[in-house]
């Protein structure tokens, strides 16, 4: 023990450079970090708590660049990192929207300094939630032993407010939240009696009432590296916290299965957040404009997409005295379309670019170096979903993704009913699909071969189904049933509240940019694709998205040599003109998680919001089960793949006629997903 408190002492005076009494407002001083648990075997970091008596005392040393460099000086930083933070003042509605703030910056070394702020006062308000304001957008935290924690977060102009809380909890493991993992685990070096060990002691205390048991140095997240000097003095300490010692009623998750992913309660920000300060909003510059029209460019090919065939494009590279542009070249027939959605998406998205548009209709954006998040999860699959660093960048996306949509939703609402008259680009994916078979005849006009017979398009549409061993209704009739509920003068369209939503955005039209990591380990995010971009039913707007990204794999079945289970067997019986078909597909992890994110961060924050204002999100799952069939049947031709088209075909029957959250889930457990969040709503 003489041998770690010496380690200590030498931790605490290479990180606090002066005495922290030379702040009045600190009660007590956590520090910990990989230099302070592995000593020699990793050197990467300092992170430390510093805990001052209240928020208001908070606000004050980070807003006030002269007090904001007393604490710079306490901990040893030279050079700060993006502290020009958007902290909303006292007086703000979004003051009370965050409990404490990240800031760091880095030594004469280079070395990166990090502090969370947090106040006496919070722990007095008996709250299990932790909301960080913090430049750094961190949204998948993981555990060496195998877990994730996911965090929600609300984008606040160019910071973002990390929605933490004091424990992650599934069936089979408890865990620290980040904060409480470091509060715990680190050392208290300043104010230790008679603040530090009673915040510990309130953490403890609160694990112990969920967990049944009594933490130890292997419940948190980096235990592994822990060396044993650490983690006997880390024992002694939480031994000490509480009288009681329970034994372990929980097991964590064994080592090689399946990485469990634990979320957080939902969380949302209650004040509107408006985008006053969206500078992230790209544009290309006049003069890169100017050298493309006067055909001062070369020509390269750019990245032909896989998951998306209603545009071409290609990269331009024009040259000034002094700068090289990048620019990328997209052709399209909805041109005016997206240029439209693109100046009334700015509006709402912060994560967009807005193109220049040619006499010839070409519209022009500034070049984003990355690939479509459908593009890395076909790596991530190829890859045998080993690779770790690829499934925390496609749930980061996620969550983002989630977040971003949300906020345009909850600012956009509307419950006035339209006239019918009112025309959504959106429903060129819906109903406009279904006007003289439209859709179908362009795709299987010429038939489609099952078990090596040429099926007609006029008798595949009278077929009928059972799959599972429940009947179902021909293509024809559910078509029918479909235009009926997704007409422009339905009773379910013109109730249906409108948003403002990109109505394409699934992961085939959100980039990411691999090659400039933010720190904190995200990456940037561009939503691309805004031909149907507007105002439009909130379901129509949902459904895309959430049919494309969860059966990935099933529409993209000819692009994945990896691919999961269908568990697909079927016969077509000619004398009843019925196809009999068995389907259980498999889901993976991540589109398990996928599915969590989007009805825990998305559907259940919506569903709230509409109950907040006397309304009720389910009365609408008629046509977003609907709409969801019309994804599956109409999306893209499967003409080719007998496997994918059988599959995606039944599925949208079975999820088609839902009428409530219960009846979908049920629909959604046949098809392999564990819609355990859909009870939430």
């Amino acid at each position: 023990m003489a041998e770690f408190t010496n380690a200590v002492r030498k931790y605490k005076n290479s990180f606090l450079r002066i005495h922290a009494s030379f702040i009045p407002a600190i009660a007590c001083v956590f520090i910990g970090g990989s230099r302070l648990y592995a000593q020699a075997q990793l050197k990467s970091d300092y992170d430390g708590i510093v805990v001052l008596n209240s928020k208001h005392e908070i606000y004050n040393l980070v807003d006030d660049r002269r007090k904001r460099q007393c604490l710079w000086n306490l901990i040893g930083v030279e050079t700060e990192d993006k502290i020009d933070l958007c902290i909303p003042s006292p007086s703000s509605p979004l003051y009370n929207e965050f409990d404490a703030i990240r800031v760091s910056g880095y030594d004469e070394t280079n070395t990166k300094r990090a502090v969370t702020l947090l106040s006496l006062e919070y722990f007095a308000h008996r709250k299990t939630s932790l909301n960080i304001l913090s430049s750094e957008d961190r949204r998948v935290y993981s555990h060496v032993s195998g877990s994730a924690q996911l965090y929600q977060a609300t984008t606040l102009h160019n910071a973002t407010i990390l929605h933490d809380q004091w424990l992650y909890t599934s069936e089979t493991v408890v865990r620290f939240g980040i904060t409480t993992d470091l509060l715990l685990s680190a050392a208290c070096v300043y104010g230790e009696r008679p603040y530090g060990l009673n915040i510990k002691r309130i953490l403890t205390k609160h694990y112990n009432a969920v967990a049944e048991a009594s933490p130890s140095a292997e419940v948190f997240a980096k235990s592994s590296f822990f060396v044993s000097s650490y983690t006997k003095w880390l024992n002694r300490e939480l031994d000490g916290l509480l009288s009681t010692n329970f034994s372990p009623s929980f097991n964590n998750i064994e080592a090689g299965s399946d990485r469990a992913l634990l979320f957080g309660d939902t969380a949302q920000i209650r004040a509107n957040v408006g985008l006053c300060d969206s500078t992230r909003v790209a544009q290309l510059s006049l003069e890169a404009v100017e050298l493309f029209n006067k055909g001062e460019f070369s020509r390269r090919e750019g990245h032909q997409p896989q998951f998306s065939q209603n545009s071409s494009s290609y990269i331009a590279i024009a040259k000034s005295a002094d700068t090289t542009f990048n620019i990328f070249v997209k052709q399209t027939p909805f041109a005016q379309d997206e240029l439209r959605g693109a100046v009334i998406g700015s509006e709402y998205f912060l994560r967009m670019s807005i193109p220049c548009i040619t006499s010839s209709g070409e519209l022009l954006y500034q070049f984003f170096p990355g690939r479509t998040a459908s593009d890395v999860r076909l790596s991530y699959i190829r890859g045998g979903r080993r690779d770790s660093f690829l499934l925390e960048k496609l749930l980061y996306t996620e969550l983002v993704k989630t977040g971003d949509t949300l906020r345009a939703y909850r600012s956009s609402l509307s419950f006035e009913r339209n006239s019918g008259v009112h025309r959504y680009n959106i429903q060129r994916f819906f109903h406009d699909r279904l006007l003289n078979n439209r859709r179908i005849q362009a795709h299987y006009g010429q038939g489609i071969t099952l078990g090596g017979e040429i099926i007609s398009l006029d008798r595949l549409l009278s077929l009928r189904w059972l799959v599972n061993g429940k009947p179902y209704p021909s293509l024809r009739q559910a078509f029918r049933e479909a235009s009926d509920i997704t007409s422009p003068t339905s009773a379910q369209i013109l109730s249906c509240p409108t948003v403002f939503g990109l109505g394409d955005a699934h992961g085939g039209n959100v980039m990411i940019n691999e090659s400039s990591a933010a720190k904190g380990g995200t990456s940037d995010i561009l939503f691309i694709d805004y031909e149907v971009a507007g105002f439009h039913p909130v379901m129509l707007d949902l459904a895309k998205p959430f049919y494309n990204d969860l059966f990935y794999e099933m529409l993209y079945r000819r692009l994945t040599p990896n691919c999961i289970s269908l568990g697909l067997k079927y016969i077509l019986d000619v004398e009843t003109n019925t196809i009999i078909l068995d389907l259980k597909p498999q889901i993976d992890t991540l589109t398990q998680a996928l599915f969590d994110i989007k009805l825990r961060y998305l559907v259940k924050p919506l569903c709230d919001e509409f109950r907040s204002l006397g309304a009720n999100l389910e009365d609408h799952v008629p046509l977003l089960s609907t709409s969801l069939f019309l994804c599956a049947t109409l999306g893209i031709s499967l003409a080719s793949n007998e496997e994918a088209f059988l599959a995606s075909f039944a599925s949208g029957l079975i999820i088609k006629g839902a009428q409530t959250w219960r009846e979908l889930a049920s629909r959604l457990e046949e098809l392999g997903f564990q819609p355990r969040a859909i009870a939430e709503l």
